[in-house]
């Protein structure tokens, strides 16, 4: 059985950390989940506005736990968006 290591258990920003990853992941509830792609397929300007923010408070939620416990996730999530957009978020 492997390991689960909680680095923020902050309501909707969980940040974990299971046995032989090198980075954390972002625990996403289903109803949140549900949400976003509730948002996604609207395709209108509001929601896609709306989804870009909730994706963008929970990096940076990502992000402040990785920094505290010093693992420079941030260099992680900066290569993975300049590969698919060019942009850092």
């Amino acid at each position: 059985m492997k390991t689960v290591e909680v680095l923020s258990d902050a309501t909707n920003y969980v940040v974990v950390r299971t046995e032989g990853r090198r980075y954390p992941g972002l625990v996403v509830q289903g109803d949140r989940l549900r949400e976003w792609l509730r948002l996604a397929r609207a395709a209108d300007a509001t929601s896609i506005d709306l989804l870009a923010d909730a994706l963008a408070k929970s990096v940076e939620a990502y992000e402040r736990v990785c920094g505290q416990a010093q693992l420079h996730a941030d260099r992680q999530l900066g290569a993975i968006t300049s590969r698919r957009t060019g942009e850092h978020i």
